[in-house]
């Protein structure tokens, strides 16, 4: 009966692992596809916000879905060589790296979830401070924050956190364009020609003064949120069952050695 189920056992988690270093391996060659041809990878995933997206930004998605993919090929052929090999130094790392990751992930969803205004209202005054004392309001700005937000408001047209009026308070933003006092910085506008009525008197037809950046974000999470809510199940689920399976073989492993010293 043991020697049944540890077969089993060790044919799924093989099984399931291969699944893992597959998953990896096209999340290697998907960011490998996006970096070396962003434009029809990026039309290929129907996402519109992500065609819009800065090609630097584009590139750093990249690294990151590459790097992600790295460690999931990593993870799934070391857990196929501690099975194969019926290791149990290598089962033991396996299973310690995916209990941490498992505690990991639910501490930072239940911190996440109970400081969750905390953090938001953080981040807000942050970047509100930011735009405060670092914007200067150039097109082709040398500022990193300044470049970052220009793409930002540019990708998902938006403009400034709340609205149009957190940019009323800048020090290095001189607000002058051809002699006349700006109201809105360039990458508010909806034409990315600079035009004088746009800067100088913004509405909802000629800018994105009407929408905040922070509104945009609280769109694009409530109209994804039940992706990225099967996605992390889906993870956690993976997890828990493969730390279940990989306990399971171990002990199978022991109580075999167990037997045969006995």
């Amino acid at each position: 009966m043991h020697d049944r189920v540890h077969c089993l056992l060790k044919r799924f988690i093989i099984f399931f692992n291969l699944l893992i270093a597959f998953s990896g391996a096209i999340s290697i060659g998907l960011g490998l596809w996006i970096i070396l041809d962003d434009a029809s990878s990026l039309a290929f995933t129907k996402v519109n916000e992500l065609q819009r997206l800065e090609p630097s930004i584009v590139e750093l998605g990249a690294y990151v879905v590459i790097a992600g993919g790295c460690a999931a090929l990593m993870f799934g052929l070391l857990a196929i060589v501690s099975v194969c090999s019926e290791s149990k130094c290598c089962l033991t790392f396996y299973i310690a790296i995916i209990a941490s990751a498992l505690t990991l992930q639910v501490s930072s969803a239940t911190m996440g979830f109970m400081f969750k205004d905390k953090w938001q209202n953080h981040l807000e005054n942050e970047v509100l401070q930011e735009i405060s004392s670092s914007f200067d309001g150039k097109v082709n700005s040398n500022n990193t924050f300044t470049q970052i937000l220009n793409s930002f408001q540019i990708t998902f047209e938006c403009c400034g956190v709340n609205n149009y009026t957190d940019f009323e308070r800048t020090n290095l933003w001189t607000k002058n364009y051809n002699g006349t006092t700006t109201i809105i910085p360039q990458s508010c506008c909806r034409d990315r020609r600079i035009t004088t009525d746009c800067l100088t008197s913004p509405n909802g037809k000629n800018s994105y003064i009407e929408k905040g950046c922070k509104q945009t974000i609280t769109d694009l999470v409530t109209r994804y949120h039940g992706v990225l809510i099967a996605v992390s199940l889906t993870i956690l689920v993976l997890e828990c069952l493969s730390l279940y399976f990989s306990l399971t073989f171990l002990g199978i492993i022991v109580s075999k050695e167990y037997e045969l010293d006995h």
